[in-house]
């Protein structure tokens, strides 16, 4: 019973970060931004764009509580301001205004596309809220495993754009971006809920 439990907590968990990270609306930009790359440039930059989204978020979840305590902001205006940012981030991403004119070349694997578009506020938020309530271990395995799961997104992008095309990723996107934009009302009110009970 207790390891189902915690094997649906773990469900819970990885799947919250996977909706927050939403490498599946990424998708278009990351074609978009490597447009004439060639496949290993391509593998390289799935790789090295996972992997510092993944050191941000770890790193944050640790250091931020110390940085809260260093400006004086309490766990509960976080988690209403970044919910609040979320919910806007996300009715942008509905409205396909958000990074829509982003234009880079050359080298995008940490900027833009680790952060602030895999690793962003909705991605921190979520880890550093999931790490408060359900431990930093259960966080960090679901971490792991959501971006293992985004990079198998990411390395099979030509291959799900071949078979659904853009307007599917797109289609599936916005899904995806109205489950963001339930975790960002979900913030805000568990935010607001700590404030009352303080």
């Amino acid at each position: 019973m207790a390891f189902s439990e915690t094997g649906n907590l773990f469900f819970q968990v990885s799947f919250t970060l996977f909706v927050a990270m939403n490498v599946v609306g990424i998708l278009p930009m990351f074609l978009g931004f490597t447009k004439g790359f060639s496949s290993v440039e391509r593998r390289h930059t799935a790789f090295a764009g996972i992997g510092s989204a993944f050191l941000f978020t770890l790193l944050f979840i640790f250091a931020g509580r110390w940085i809260f305590l260093t400006l004086g902001i309490m766990i509960f205006d976080f988690m209403i301001a970044c919910g609040i940012v979320l919910l806007v981030i996300s009715i942008m991403m509905l409205n396909d205004t958000s990074y829509g004119k982003i234009g880079y070349n050359g080298k995008i694997a940490i900027v833009p596309l680790g952060t602030p578009l895999l690793a962003g506020p909705g991605l921190l938020t979520s880890a550093l809220m999931l790490a408060s309530t359900n431990g930093y271990w259960m966080t960090i395995a679901g971490l792991i495993l959501t971006c293992i799961v985004s990079l198998a997104f990411l390395l099979s992008a030509e291959r799900i754009d071949y078979f659904i095309g853009e307007e599917g990723i797109r289609g599936i996107g916005k899904i995806a971006s109205l489950f963001l934009a339930s975790i960002a009302i979900m913030i805000i009110r568990k935010g607001i809920s700590l404030f009352l009970n303080q």
